[in-house]
């Protein structure tokens, strides 16, 4: 989960049809093609989640958020006052730390770094998401997991070959591709954030290249 910069292209057909449905495609086109709180992308299972699950924000466009259905089964009305995405006074992971160790597999870890209770809840949730109880849940989110845990491992992979690198020409062009795979349309980039972070030596080398959060 990572701040997204949402427009304030309100589209008509909100008016029009009275539909919420009807701006699926530029809801996905504005949060890059993946859920806004697992950062899956290429979902198969899409859907237009109410941030706020008040009835009177139904057709509101700032509480139209592009979700699977997954986490949108998760969070329900369930939730209300967690860290929205879209407001960058807060940045979610500068007060969320994502871990989750690929090899070997081990379960995500979510921790706050502030005792903000909108912190809370959103960590509450994304445990949820990806530790949850449920049977049906753990299958999904096993699932999930098993992509994310794919992705960071080519985005390690990566970072080894940077260092391995016999010239500052294949340096330079590894660490565009790492660029690439820390944009904010790439998955799961909380997770890819934080591994930069959590290493002096990675963060002095790759800070330049982390997503700058701001509208």
């Amino acid at each position: 989960m990572i701040n997204i910069a949402k427009s304030n292209n309100v589209p008509a057909c909100l008016v029009e049809t009275n539909d919420h449905k009807c701006c699926i495609e530029q809801v996905q086109e504005e949060f890059f093609h993946k859920c806004y709180i697992c950062e899956n992308k290429n979902l198969i299972d899409i859907e237009t989640e109410h941030f706020n699950p008040h009835p009177t924000l139904r057709l509101d466009w700032n509480n139209l958020f592009y979700s699977c259905g997954h986490c949108n089964g998760i969070k329900s009305n369930k939730y209300v006052g967690m860290l929205n995405c879209t407001n960058f006074s807060v940045i979610i992971t500068d007060v969320i730390q994502f871990e989750l160790k690929p090899i070997p597999k081990e379960n995500p870890i979510f921790n706050s770094l502030n005792d903000s209770p909108s912190v809370s809840i959103t960590v509450e949730l994304l445990n949820e998401v990806h530790n949850p109880s449920t049977i049906t849940r753990k299958l999904e989110a096993n699932n999930l997991n098993d992509l994310i845990c794919v992705e960071l491992i080519k985005f390690t992979n990566k970072i080894s070959k940077f260092y391995k690198a016999n010239s500052p020409e294949k340096k330079a062009t590894i660490k565009n591709e790492l660029k690439d795979m820390l944009h904010i349309s790439s998955k799961f980039v909380a997770f890819k954030i934080w591994i930069i972070k959590t290493n002096a030596n990675r963060l002095n080398d790759f800070q330049d290249i982390l997503p700058t959060f701001s509208i």
